[in-house]
């Protein structure tokens, strides 16, 4: 039992909670400036620390926190571990669980659900825009604090990534009540698999009930995949038709048909609100708006909703007296009309679409439709000599990469290197070498052997998947995607954060602090700062991180080839201690010599930031010390001009 212990600054109090993970209890955190404040810490099991699998899983979820910073999402306060067990010092929230709340009221209002629900919009739309899909969304995970505020917690099998090798291709990891159709099937997930799961919690939420229950998980996953929900409104009438229809907006099978993204979904209950707050009626809607305008999926209209429109635009019922132009030649008339309708209606279904409509639909098709778009546009036009063609098989070429990629590195990930996938006999075994050289940092070793694959399986692109030399062409289109990023992308990501560091000293502005770039800079400050063993955990961590995002390897391959450039080195907290207080001495000296020079109150001030962002949660008194001295020679800046 931890409780009383000390690890670094916090000190345990209580238990808080445990899972197959490990546990949670709640800390005090002693901060170096005297303050303390309340910390949930998650400290991983005994059991598990020879579990490889589940100690990434516990990093990965302490690497996907550092990228989240929203007020609907808890916080992460620091890292670290205590005699080799490690930790995260979580945002503690004073409040319960919404599962919790819903066992004590049996459902909730609309009206909260609506505002608990914004809430949890702009924590899904926040992750989502930094690549995270959270995989877990149930009321357990989201907590409710004593001022109203929704919580989103529990990123411990959240993906940042299209692929993990955290994750089998066709594992459904996740809780089956709230997981959506791809989930259950295995398939590729996008952030509108959350937006399902997100309709689930609504469901359950408003009614007390989920929508779909079963004596098994494989029955749960059918019904997921083919059976539709009861209507919320069904089980509560007095439901604002706007939401139920939203609600099963949320719960459509086809991922496509679901709300474009969370912000899309809080507008939706935003606009909600502001309807029945006004008092308006779904008849009135109808009545007040165009019928292209209406949403798919509205629903019947009730008869007080239909008595509403009618009297709203102020129509009459119909009197029986026969108009006079009821003669039989001019009711034949419509009769005509419709014929020649029909007749249009049949030629326009069976012409045959245009070039130009297939180049559109792979332009705008989301990414995981592009490769099928482009299958189709090349099955009718890859003979032409049409420039549009070209652009096609660049896209084909280019997601056939993705796709045959995504294999690659999960069989890597997974130390599978059986070349079960039908590539290239003679290339296979060089790609995997070229994939391990990247990771181990020896760039020139892979830029040598991606450029053999290259040269020897270049392909077709005007080919399709079910030929047989698109095998070769993948290893070859890979290896080409490769040679750009190896060449040009890790230049291009060095400059870039180069340029950043540069800017924040110049002008003080925050570093950047999430992602690839937040990662790098912290890197490059370890190197500056002569921490040879936190640079290299750093750009090994930050390559761990990005190892199987094809769309951040340039980070990737910059972090492996700094720590392979780094070289092994023992980490002595006295040494860095030392090392760091001589920087603060050799960094401050101009300010002590001169306290008017605006330089030197820029670096003094620089030197603090940079140091307690590195720093603040060292475990180690002499480190933060150090930091301690770095900020009182910054506070001396302040009021004098600088």
């Amino acid at each position: 039992m931890l409780i009383g212990k000390r690890i670094g600054p916090f000190s345990i109090e209580r238990e808080l909670g445990s899972g197959a993970m490990g546990t949670v209890y709640r800390a005090t955190y002693h901060r170096d400036d005297g303050r303390q404040g309340p910390v949930a810490l998650k400290v991983v099991s005994i059991g598990l620390l020879s579990n490889e699998g589940a100690l990434a899983r516990f990093e990965r979820e302490s690497a996907i926190l550092k990228q989240l910073r929203h007020p609907h999402i808890v916080r992460l306060i620091a890292t670290g571990h205590y005699q080799k067990t490690p930790f995260i010092a979580m945002e503690y929230v004073d409040g319960k669980a919404l599962d919790r709340v819903l066992s004590e009221r049996g459902r909730l209002g609309w009206e909260d659900v609506v505002t608990y629900g914004k809430h949890l919009c702009e924590a899904l739309q926040h992750a989502h825009e930094k690549g995270i899909i959270h995989r877990d969304l149930k009321p357990s995970n989201l907590m409710l604090t004593k001022g109203g505020q929704l919580k989103l917690t529990d990123f411990g099998i959240a993906k940042d990534t299209d692929v993990t090798a955290l994750t089998a291709q066709n594992n459904t990891i996740g809780t089956a009540a709230y997981m959506s159709p791809e989930q259950c099937q295995g398939k590729q997930l996008t952030a509108r698999s959350d937006l399902y799961a997100l309709g689930v919690v609504f469901y359950e939420l408003l009614t007390g009930k989920k929508p779909f229950t079963a004596e098994t998980t494989m029955d749960l996953f059918w019904k997921h995949v083919k059976e539709k929900a009861v209507r919320p409104a069904k089980l509560v009438p007095d439901l604002p038709v706007w939401l139920d229809n939203l609600v099963m907006f949320l719960l459509e099978k086809e991922v496509e048909q679901r709300p474009i993204d969370a912000a899309t979904v809080g507008r939706m209950l935003a606009d909600i609100q502001e309807k029945v707050t006004a008092g308006v009626s779904a008849g009135e809607t109808v009545a007040k708006s165009r019928k292209v305008d209406r949403k798919l999926g509205d629903g019947p209209l009730d008869d007080a909703d239909k008595a509403a429109a009618q009297a709203i635009r102020g129509k009459k019922k119909k009197r029986n007296r026969r108009p006079w132009y009821e003669a039989g030649w001019v009711r034949a008339v419509p009769l005509v009309v419709a014929l020649v309708a029909m007749v249009g209606g049949i030629t326009y279904l069976v012409w045959p679409e245009g070039m130009d409509a297939r180049f559109a639909r792979v332009e705008k098709a989301p990414p995981e439709l592009r490769l099928e778009a482009a299958r189709e546009f090349l099955d009718s036009y890859r003979k032409s000599a049409d420039p549009r063609v070209e652009k096609v098989r660049e896209v084909f070429r280019t997601e056939v990469a993705r796709e045959k990629e995504r294999i690659l590195l999960k069989r890597l990930g997974g130390k599978l290197e059986a070349n079960s996938e039908g590539f290239d006999p003679d290339l296979y075994p060089e790609a995997v070498a070229a994939l391990k050289a990247e990771r181990a940092g020896d760039l020139e070793a892979a830029a040598r052997k991606w450029t053999a694959i290259q040269t020897k399986g270049s392909g077709d692109p005007a080919r399709l998947p079910d030929d047989v030399e698109i095998v070769r062409g993948n290893l070859g289109w890979i290896a080409a995607v490769h040679l750009a990023d190896i060449g040009t992308g890790v230049k291009t990501a060095t400059a870039s954060v180069r340029e950043k560091l540069a800017e924040a000293r110049t002008f003080e502005k925050p570093l950047p602090a999430d992602g690839p770039e937040g990662s790098a800079v912290r890197g490059f400050l370890f190197e500056e700062y002569k921490d040879a063993p936190r640079a290299k955990k750093e750009w090994l961590a930050t390559a761990e991180q990005f190892a199987n995002d094809p769309d951040k390897r340039p980070w990737m391959l910059l972090a492996a080839q700094r720590a392979f450039a780094i070289g092994d080195g023992k980490d002595e907290p006295e040494a860095r201690a030392k090392r760091l207080d001589e920087i603060v001495t050799e960094r401050t000296a101009p300010l002590r010599a001169d306290p008017t020079n605006t330089a030197a109150q820029r670096t003094a001030r620089n030197t603090a930031r940079e140091l307690a962002l590195l720093y603040d949660a060292d475990p180690a008194e002499a480190v933060r010390a150090a930091v301690q001295r770095a900020r009182a020679a910054a506070d001396q800046t302040k009021g004098t001009g600088g």
